[in-house]
This record gives structure tokens, C-alpha cells and sequence, in this order.
């Protein structure tokens, strides 16, 4: 099973100021089924916002939705940076993204 450490989120934030976007796309794409000891909530937090701002950049507009819906219902003790951050991009991208009425049309 792929588990999650700290590292997800270096290459994902990497990939993402270098702006290769698929390059990322091997490493986000599989479930992360596991969490390895030690790994902070907020890495977690910050690797599914990398993930989400990856796939925005692969214009693949149902995806980071569903990432940024990920940060914000996962618990945390505190309110973090990344909350705010993904709150604003998940505003944008359901103003943006094509909705499912537009679709079937």
C-alpha cells in the first residue's frame, strides 16, 4: 500500500514551482492508503493542497476540487494557512470549472 510521508509533499511542491505538472501526476494519481508514523497532520494538509494546485494545473478541474474538499474536512487542531488558501482556490475553481448541467448538454 503507498504511504504517505513527508517527502510526497516536497516532490509535489517541487513539481510544482518547476511546472511540471506531469511530471507529478505518477505520484498523485495512487491512493495513498497509509499514513507513516510520524507524519504530521499539517504535511498531510500541505501535500493534498500541492496535489490540488497540480491538477489545476493540468486543467483537470474535478480533481483539485475534490483536494481542496479533502484539506478542509480533514481534522486538524488548529486552523492553518493551508485551510484558507484551499478554501479560496476551491471558490475559484467552482466559479471556473464547468458544472454538470453545462456537460450533459
Amino acid at each position: 500500500p503507498e504511504q504517505v510521508t513527508c517527502f510526497h509533499s516536497c516532490f509535489a511542491k517541487l513539481c510544482l514551482k518547476a511546472k511540471c505538472y506531469q511530471h507529478a501526476l505518477k505520484l498523485i494519481e495512487q491512493s495513498a492508503t497509509e499514513i507513516q508514523t510520524g507524519t504530521e497532520a499539517i504535511e498531510i494538509l500541505t501535500y493534498n493542497y500541492y496535489r490540488g494546485m497540480l491538477y489545476t494545473g493540468l486543467k483537470r478541474f474535478d480533481d483539485p476540487i475534490a483536494c481542496f474538499n479533502r484539506v478542509l474536512s480533514l481534522p486538524a487542531k488548529i486552523f492553518h494557512r493551508v485551510h484558507l488558501e484551499s478554501y479560496k482556490k476551491l471558490c475559484l475553481l467552482l466559479l471556473i470549472a464547468p458544472s454538470n448541467e453545462t456537460r450533459k448538454t
